[in-house]
């Protein structure tokens, strides 16, 4: 039992708030310490709230008691402008961070916002808006992918106000998914550097999937109209089907915004955010047999697969090498971040309270014009609900145009590369998640073709990291060691479904596809299991005859 204290010393105050949520609040301060509790607990359980009271370092005197009492009995609304910020987010025309900032076009109103929740050090900011510019401008110039998700980065914090506009109802998502060292984490360091970082940490801005669903929940709740970037779904590289069912359930809270049950859904308010993650496997891929599943998980998070493009995550490498490039592109997003999206914040709170209407004109006319150029009108409804997180970023770019917050290298040609990214998204939404098959294998062989041999019992040195060679028949077999062929290629049968499909696997027995496991010797006579395909060798006439040659 809690004891009412007497002898405080310091002189206490206590008024009603509201959350974003409309419920009732208490704020109770001493000068030293502040508690903010919820007004439904004093009648559910006033033990437990009087113990919340005493924890956060206010003892409960009688006179806190009975103040307490008398606010609550005399049951009047609380003050319009006295507001509790329980989570990050928009609050009555303001934006409260992740550090607890308050971004308000009256300072006065800012200081009437009491946050709830603790400060995250990971929205922090290092060096300046310019010289996040500086940098990213020129590394960045031609590489529209990468334009197309740093302008994604800001769709966030128009969630709230403006998705109705174009029509997006879910929290959009996306995965980045190809094969290792292909540039996925650079993308999301990118995206992260709009928002924020922490340098003594090795993550920064960007999570971790390797968690709980409790974990899960949690994270949803502290990006609240925020960015949520979570690196290597390292569930979906392991052949568990209960690990692939939690991140396929992870994606539809993350595309809901709500809790990981039905009963924390109904309690809990809906969390407006963006989730971008990484993988070298598909989302949508948890399973043979499960293609209503997919559905559902693909148009919730689209994946942007990369592993067949020559330089992965880059468009062009500039006569440089691609991995100095994506070096210089890690150590800028290092030491430049958080001021962007503050900046960005900054201006949208002031314009929203000067001329709303205005803005939400030029909001709307800014999504149709994405629309048009994006021919929304010839899209299916799957591929138009993905497009509306894009029309979104193409509004976001636009206005970080305007505001001086874009770098100017990029003011030509940011629309093209949202155009572009959206594209490869349709292409993983049709394709089921997937790369073309035909496409995969030809990034594996171009990869792979200095190992081409023509010498069937050729000793593989590094067979995981793939092996190509040519056998007696004279036809190209691609191996692998099998944990690094699902990483490349993703559901095994699905892809030689579609092989055989496109004429471009040789069939066994006239009649099945199958994948056959060999075990070729290691140097020194060792065997080793790898997976092995054998491939039309029309598809590579010319390497096959260059090495026979050589």
């Amino acid at each position: 039992m809690i004891r009412p204290q007497i002898g405080q010393s310091h002189p206490v105050s206590c008024k009603l708030a509201r959350d974003q949520r409309g419920r009732r609040m208490i704020v109770v301060s001493n000068g030293r310490h502040r508690a903010v509790l919820n007004s439904s607990d004093y009648i559910e359980n006033s033990r437990s709230f009087w113990r919340k009271l005493n924890d956060s370092g206010i003892p409960v005197t009688t006179r806190i008691r009975r103040e307490i009492h008398t606010l609550l009995d005399t049951e009047v609304d609380p003050v319009e402008r006295a507001l509790v910020a329980d989570r990050s987010g928009w609050i009555e025309g303001m934006y409260v961070f992740g550090d607890s900032h308050v971004f308000s076009a009256d300072p006065t109103t800012a200081a009437q916002v009491h946050v709830a929740f603790p400060k995250d050090p990971k929205f922090g900011t290092s060096g300046s808006l310019g010289t996040w510019r500086s940098q990213m401008g020129p590394l960045l110039a031609g590489q529209h992918l990468l334009v197309g998700l740093t302008c994604l980065a800001f769709v966030p914090v128009l969630l709230q106000p403006y998705a109705h506009l174009a029509g997006l109802e879910d929290n959009p998502c996306l995965n980045i998914c190809g094969r290792g060292s292909s540039g996925k984490t650079t993308a999301l360091m990118l995206m992260a550097s709009v928002w924020g970082g922490q340098v003594d940490m090795s993550g920064g801005y960007v999570e971790s999937w390797q968690m709980t669903p409790t974990a899960i929940g949690t994270l949803i709740q502290a990006h609240s109209d925020a960015l949520l970037v979570l690196d290597e779904a390292g569930l979906l590289e392991m052949n568990s089907r209960k690990q692939n069912e939690r991140v396929g359930n992870a994606v539809m809270w993350l595309a809901s915004g709500r809790g990981r049950s039905r009963h924390e859904q109904a309690a809990a308010a809906r969390v407006r955010l963006m989730a971008v993650s990484s993988s070298n496997l598909s989302v949508g891929l948890v399973g043979p047999g499960s293609e209503a599943t997919n559905l559902p998980l693909q148009t919730r998070m689209p994946n942007l697969d990369i592993s067949g493009r020559q330089f992965g995550i880059l468009d062009v490498a500039h006569d440089r090498q691609p991995a100095d490039i994506i070096a210089a592109l890690q150590q800028a997003a290092r030491l430049n971040y958080g001021t962007p999206i503050r900046m960005f914040i900054q201006r949208l709170v002031r314009e929203r309270a000067k001329t709303p209407e205005g803005l939400e004109g030029s909001i709307r006319s800014g999504i149709e014009t994405f629309q048009t150029k994006a021919l929304f009108h010839r899209l299916s409804p799957e591929e138009r609900r993905v497009g509306a997180s894009y029309a979104l970023a193409f509004v976001a770019a636009r206005l970080a145009r305007q505001w001086n917050i874009l770098p100017e290298e990029w003011w030509t040609y940011y629309g093209t590369s949202l155009l572009k990214t959206f594209a490869l998204a349709r292409q993983g939404l049709r394709n089921g998640g997937q790369a073309e098959p035909i496409g995969r294998f030809e990034a594996a062989v171009h990869q792979m073709e200095s190992s081409l041999d023509g010498v069937q019992d050729r000793d593989v040195s590094q067979p995981a990291e793939g092996f190509l060679r040519v056998d007696r028949s004279g036809s190209p077999e691609l191996l692998f060691e099998p944990k690094k062929f699902s990483q490349w290629f993703g559901h095994i049968p699905g892809l030689l479904r579609a092989l055989r499909d496109a004429g471009a696997l040789i069939v066994e027995n006239g009649q099945t596809t199958r994948l056959t496991t060999k075990r070729p010797l290691r140097a020194g006579g060792q065997q080793v299991r790898v997976h092995c395909i054998r491939l039309d060798p029309s598809l590579y006439p010319d390497e096959i005859r260059v090495r026979r040659q050589a």
